[in-house]
């Protein structure tokens, strides 16, 4: 068993009430709690159906991979949040997904204006001779 002191403050002006209340905790009482049965928090909340059930220590785990936890993306600048059942679409649909320039390599914005700015695209030659030059 641990045991904790906390020294009480005023919630206005932060003084000490000098108060000290001892808390313990019981781990016997935490394993109990930790092997009680459950279902997915989604379930309860209207996000959807999953059908898990598990007890509450597996919890943490079973929410890195529930198919209808909200995740949100990471792709940078992008506001959405989608199901994890529905992630890879949105990450090949995101307008602010990465894509590969076909001429630099380059990891550059689906959105952007990259194309302006490549220095290894080819334009028309300016004198309309014909010829594809490479700018620089």
């Amino acid at each position: 068993m641990a045991t904790t002191n906390a020294n009480h403050k005023c919630p206005v002006d932060r003084a000490y009430l000098g108060i000290r209340v001892t808390t313990t905790k019981s781990n016997v009482l935490e394993n109990i709690i930790k092997e009680k049965k459950i279902m997915c928090p989604t379930t309860l909340s209207g996000n959807g159906r999953c059908c898990w059930q598990g007890v509450l220590g597996d919890l943490e785990q079973h929410n890195t991979t529930c198919e209808m936890q909200i995740v949100k993306c990471p792709n940078d600048n992008c506001q959405a949040s989608t199901y994890r059942f529905e992630e890879e679409h949105h990450m090949n649909e995101c307008p602010h997904r990465l894509i590969s320039c076909k001429d630099c390599n380059e990891s550059i914005p689906v959105n952007g204006g990259h194309s302006s700015v490549c220095t290894k695209k080819f334009n028309k030659c300016p004198n309309n001779c014909g010829e594809q030059v490479q700018r620089y």
